[in-house]
């Protein structure tokens, strides 16, 4: 959707970290001669792209050294919001709260403090930036294991003051569920949807429980509980005030935001993933993966490669007008592997302003990257 008219309308983008050319070079270089398949990477450096899904075209940003010296390991788990014209991280591993401004294309540590303290007696497993409307909300996530073997989780929701740069904490969530807990979301509008599920017969299956609704511009919260059964990896989208959770078998199911009640089934066979193609990324090195996903309202996004495959695929799933879902492939990104992706939006004049990249190619056989420039 574009917003505003003319040059000043904001353009939605998708917003792509990648493993440089100069970063990717270590990866494997000692290791591999050990026959150990995690880098070591001293002073990661990471490149910066923007997906502009309008024009269906890919730009250029410039690279950046990240801030935090030492090795970029997947356990850091760092999160990726884009919010104006801002690269936000954080991780729960490191308590690290961090801002990369296009500006001046410097680095900023947040005060984040309160985002990792522990909920009470509930230790923080997760903190996810998500941009909500206008806002920008960070939602940090708690467990704890009880003596009846349930789980007791919390979700705090915290609103970044643009100006001050601190955390206001504006709502929190309890709940309670039955095993290991996974949480799902998207935004749409200015509404943060969170599923909120078990995970059941060893992590193949999801038993769904509660829906949370939070409303950035009125800082309000609602929930609404479900009862339903669906294979692990369910993808959440939106489209009006209709929530979708589609499976891998291409299976959704509907439910009314308003009414919280369930509007059935529908099959969706195009949507189905195939079940071989989980291997092809299963031994991703992180910060080099070979998979990363976002997910924005009404469409849904992957990318995927492997190491033996050039080229990525970039794959939407949407809601169109009818409320069904289909299939959409879009250009290859500039990178074989990625670290992160988000949704954004930037003003096209700025958006404009992005030369066209050049593709990261990997040598697969011994994972020691190299530069190819292609036309």
């Amino acid at each position: 959707m574009e917003l505003l008219s003319g040059s000043h309308r904001l353009s939605n983008i998708l917003v792509v970290l990648a493993p440089s050319g100069k970063m990717a070079s270590q990866l494997m270089a000692i290791e591999a001669e050990k026959g150990n398949s995690r880098p070591l990477l001293k002073l990661p450096q990471l490149d910066l792209a923007f997906y502009d899904i309008e024009m269906k075209t890919w730009r250029q940003v410039c690279q950046i050294d990240f801030p935090i010296t030492g090795v970029m390991l997947e356990k850091h788990s760092w999160r990726m919001a884009f919010w104006n014209d801002c690269v936000y991280l954080f991780s729960v591993h490191k308590a690290s709260a961090l801002e990369f401004r296009l500006s001046d294309r410097q680095w900023h540590h947040l005060d984040g403090e309160k985002l990792f303290m522990d909920h009470n007696d509930c230790p923080v497993k997760s903190v996810v930036p998500i941009v909500v409307g206008s806002r920008l909300i960070v939602l940090s996530m708690s467990r704890k294991l009880m003596p009846c073997r349930s789980f007791y989780t919390v979700q705090n929701f915290y609103e970044l003051n643009p100006t001050l740069k601190t955390f206001t904490l504006v709502a929190s969530v309890k709940n309670s569920h039955l095993d290991e807990p996974i949480t799902k979301w998207t935004v749409n509008g200015d509404t943060l949807i969170t599923v909120k599920a078990s995970s059941m017969m060893l992590k193949k299956f999801i038993s769904v429980q509660f829906v949370n609704i939070y409303n950035a511009e009125t800082r309000s919260s609602d929930a609404f509980e479900i009862d339903c059964t669906i294979e692990s990896g369910v993808n959440v989208l939106t489209k009006g005030d209709i929530l979708f959770l589609l499976d891998k078998e291409g299976w959704c199911r509907s439910y009314d935001l308003k009414t919280s009640t369930g509007l059935g089934f529908s099959r969706h066979p195009e949507c189905k993933i195939v079940g071989s193609m989980k291997a092809l990324f299963a031994d991703d090195v992180y910060p080099a993966l070979t998979r990363v996903t976002c997910q924005a309202g009404s469409s849904r996004w992957e990318i995927t490669t492997n190491k033996t495959a050039v080229n990525a695929c970039v794959k939407e799933n949407y809601v169109d007008d009818e409320n069904k879902i289909k299939v959409l492939f879009h250009p290859n990104p500039p990178f074989q592997f990625m670290t992160a992706m988000c949704p954004g939006q930037m003003q096209r004049q700025h958006l404009d302003q992005f030369g066209f990249p050049i593709f990261n190619f990997v040598d697969n056989r011994m994972l020691n990257f190299s530069i190819t420039n292609r036309d």
